[in-house]
């Protein structure tokens, strides 16, 4: 059995491909940075939901809109990110683009937890600790200046041009410096928007339940697709469960797991060295017909019709 790790930069561009053209950058499997131009018609953009499933990651992330704009679904939670706009996401979220306009262009960088540590302990900046504010319940997105949009921007080309210079004797300290500037940048507009020590927000019960529900969902969507089981970890009742996510998602919690799930066995599905079989192991189901029987329920086709139309 194929182990399969919980980021690989290439699935993220293969998914996001369908918005338009894609310029990026790799630094190892550590940092992608990359761009993204919306090249087609007005006609057929109104939405991209079902080509791109959901994605979840274990990375920092954020997502700066330079022009039109996008609607997103960040842990089922929608939001609108517009010109000068900054979406910031540090631990593991869902995430699925479900429109954009006809002239979006952003600029995108996603860096692996470990790297970001790296970085956090090399330069004493505790960067895990300034995006306190941005949790599940809060809106994770920065309204910018435009001057101030374009600095972070430049401060992202360096990075960019960096990760290029593959062939310097210290090209591992210019990128992991020039990761640092931005990230200096990018903290030093937070504490002047939301001030030096970021407000705590009180939650309600109910609400903390979601968002355990959700971290809960990241851990074992892949191998648990029973209310029940969440429900008992949570120490509430199933009924209770589907009811708090039906009121603040509008959908009940086992559209949610089933979703995320479908996401899972998609992901393996487009991977060229997994067989179905091998899908159905991953995802903890007794055998492969009664995968195929649920992923054909779910996502309205089998697996081998959704193998054949993404490889084409």
């Amino acid at each position: 059995m194929n182990t399969v790790k919980e980021v690989e930069f290439e699935d993220i561009i293969t998914r996001f491909n369908d918005l338009g053209r894609i310029d990026f950058s790799l630094y190892q499997d550590k940092i992608i940075v990359f761009d993204i131009e919306r090249m087609q018609s007005a006609a057929n953009n109104k939405r991209v939901a079902t080509h791109l499933p959901l994605i979840k990651f274990n990375a920092f992330c954020f997502i700066m809109v330079e022009r039109g704009e996008c609607v997103v679904n960040v842990d089922y939670r929608t939001i609108r990110i517009g010109k000068n706009m900054v979406v910031v996401l540090t631990k593991r979220h869902i995430i699925q683009f479900v429109s954009v306009s006809d002239d979006f262009r952003c600029y995108n960088s996603f860096v692996v937890a470990d790297f970001l540590r790296k970085v956090a302990k090399d330069s004493q900046m505790q960067i895990p600790d300034i995006f306190a504010a941005f949790s599940f319940f809060s809106n994770p997105v920065i309204c910018f200046e435009q001057d101030e949009f374009m600095l972070l921007k430049d401060n992202l080309e360096r990075l960019r041009r960096n990760i290029h210079r593959n062939g310097h004797a210290f090209w591992h300290e210019l990128v992991q410096n020039e990761f640092a500037n931005l990230s200096f940048e990018l903290r030093n507009y937070m504490l002047l928007k939301l001030g030096n020590e970021p407000k705590k927000q009180k939650y309600t019960r109910s609400e903390q339940v979601i968002a355990r529900f959700f971290r809960l969902l990241l851990e074992f969507s892949r191998t648990e697709r029973e209310v029940a089981f969440y429900a008992d970890k949570l120490c509430v009742t199933p009924v209770y469960l589907s009811r708090a996510v039906k009121r603040a998602i509008g959908k009940p919690a086992i559209k949610v797991i089933q979703e995320l799930a479908i996401s899972d066995a998609m992901y393996f599905l487009r991977k060229p060295d997994m067989t179905i079989q091998d899908a159905a192991d991953a995802m903890n189901f007794p055998d492969r017909e009664t995968f195929s029987k649920f992923f054909r329920k779910i996502a309205g086709e089998t697996p081998g019709e959704y193998r054949k139309k993404v490889r084409k």
